[in-house]
């Protein structure tokens, strides 16, 4: 799973050592303690946005708001059984929703 961290500027933190390998990557950050402080003393931490990868079981909104984004085009078929769809991405990625839940991934 990847995991993106958006927010980590508004906290004063900075990069100091960046690890990749494979599929895993640690990231360290450096901070001043004035920064620390004032968050220690807050009542509430400010909040840290987590971006997914897709997986099965997510909305569509919950894809839209991943690591894939919006889709390029929308394939639909409608039956009596229901809302079939298959979200096309670049690099001949699909994503497949029954009902809007996702039920496959194709990367």
């Amino acid at each position: 799973m990847r995991i993106a961290i958006v927010g980590a500027g508004k906290l004063g933190l900075k990069v100091i050592n960046a690890l990749v390998g494979g599929d895993h990557a640690i990231t360290v950050f450096d901070t001043n303690e004035a920064v620390l402080n004032k968050i220690s003393n807050e009542t509430t931490l400010p909040k840290t946005t987590y971006i997914r990868e897709p997986a099965i079981g997510m909305t569509q909104s919950e894809v839209r708001n991943s690591t894939w984004g919006s889709p390029q085009d929308i394939n639909r078929t409608t039956t009596v059984y229901g809302v079939r769809e298959q979200w096309c991405y670049s690099g001949y990625r699909y994503i497949y929703f029954d009902d809007g839940i996702v039920t496959s991934i194709q990367d």
